[in-house]
């Protein structure tokens, strides 16, 4: 049977191509290294939480990338 085994989706839209980018990155990584989607994903998610900590004016903002989830 064809199909996605995972799908990455996010709980509100997001337009900004930044953020949608260093996931985008994340998720390619994941898939060429056969590594577990998820886990790159939260990897990406607390890499990016610890830089708003740090830095929250140079930081991408937390709306962009709090709300994604891997289903499958």
């Amino acid at each position: 049977m064809g199909g996605a085994r995972s799908v990455v989706a996010h709980s509100w839209p997001i337009v900004d191509s930044t953020a949608s980018t260093a996931i985008d990155e994340e998720v390619v990584d994941a898939l060429l290294s056969d590594e577990n989607l998820a886990q790159r994903v939260l990897r990406a998610q607390l890499d990016l939480a610890h830089s708003w900590l740090r830095s929250p004016s140079s930081a991408i903002p937390p709306h962009f990338w709090a709300g994604l989830c891997v289903i499958g």
